[in-house]
Formats: C-alpha cells, structure tokens, sequence
C-alpha cells in the first residue's frame, strides 16, 4: 500500500469507536499508531453522541492515526465529518487541518467553532474511555 494522508482520529472513528467500520478491514486503510498528544487541545463531548476537537486548550488527547491510501476513503471520512471544501466554512461541521504529530503530519477534524451545539469538557482526552463509562452510568 503507497502511503497517501495520515489521518489522526480521535472520536469515533478509533478501534472500539462508533463508526471504526470506515477504517476497519480496509486494504487501503493502515493503522500507524497511537499517540497521546501534548497538552493544547480540547475535548469535548456533543450531546454525548460524538466529540468535538478544537484548537486552544489544556488537554492531552488520545489519537489513533491512520494511513489512507484511497481517494475514495478520504471523501467518505469528508463526508462523516461534515466537511467539505467547496462549502463556506462557516456551513462545515467540521474543519480539517494539518497537525504535527510524533508519526508525521496527519489530517485531523476540528469543530467548528461557529456551530451553535452545546458542548461539555472529556477533561481524561479520551472519548472511547469517556462514553463507555457515560454508557455503562445510562445503563443503571
């Protein structure tokens, strides 16, 4: 497989996450490793049905990072995220860029900030840790 983007995800998307099946037993999909990043983040949770990543913060997040090897893939993680670059900023759900990671530069999806949805603070950095244990509390 030709290396084509890195890819760091941090939501749902990762292994136990809600839509991993994107990445998952793909031949054009590779998982490259796990970093936790440097503290300047943060994470929050919308609505608990998925998480919202943005720039300035104080949290260290967990990400798995990916390689993708198909145009094809790219489009449909654009697509998951409500992105898209033919769209004015302000209409994405999301907003892709460039960060700097310990296993090369990876594409990450940032909320954006102009969407009006309610969020709350993932202080552990780790969405898969924290909606397992808010499943586990709805489930009592």
């Amino acid at each position: 497989m030709e290396s084509k983007s890195l890819y760091a995800v941090y939501g749902t998307l990762r292994k136990k996450g809600s839509n991993h099946r994107y990445l998952d037993n793909n031949p054009n999909v590779k998982f490259v490793g796990s970093i936790t990043t440097d503290p300047i983040f943060n994470l929050k949770s919308v609505s608990d049905a998925f998480p919202a990543l943005l720039k300035k913060g104080n949290t260290s997040v967990v990400m798995e990072i990916y390689d993708v090897a198909s145009a094809q893939v790219e489009t449909n993680l654009d697509r998951l995220e409500g992105y898209s670059l033919d769209a004015p900023a302000e209409l994405n759900y999301y907003q892709k860029d460039i960060i700097d990671t310990p296993l090369g530069p990876a594409y990450v999806y940032f909320w954006n900030e102009k969407n009006p949805s309610k969020l709350s603070n993932i202080t552990s950095g780790d969405w898969i840790d924290y909606i397992t244990v808010k499943t586990k509390e709805n489930e009592k």
